[in-house]
């Protein structure tokens, strides 16, 4: 090649398909619904166990009285994980 000339970049793509086909599977049976179900599990038992939930369902809506006694970020992004889901439910399709 001449010194004046700039060769050409080759692009290589590089990739384990069996990764890719684990994934898929995974997909196709569930469990990333599966998982999302268990953690909002998760999340309103800590709700009923830390009162939040007979908070939310009294009908007090201001954030501060909502998350009065936790730990205001925790408070704070359950708050928004729960409005998150509520206008994507976990049974619609990911």
């Amino acid at each position: 090649m001449a010194p004046d000339r700039v060769a050409e970049p080759e692009i290589v793509t590089l990739h384990d398909e069996r990764p890719l086909a684990t994934w898929q599977e995974y997909r196709e049976a569930g469990v990333p619904e599966l998982l999302g179900s268990m953690q909002l599990c998760f999340v309103l038992q800590a709700c009923a166990k830390t009162g939040l939930a007979t908070r939310l369902r009294s009908g007090i809506s201001a954030e501060e009285e909502l998350t009065e006694g936790l730990d205001p970020y925790l408070g704070s992004h359950v708050l928004r994980y729960l409005a998150i889901k509520a206008h994507r439910p976990w049974t619609e399709a990911s």
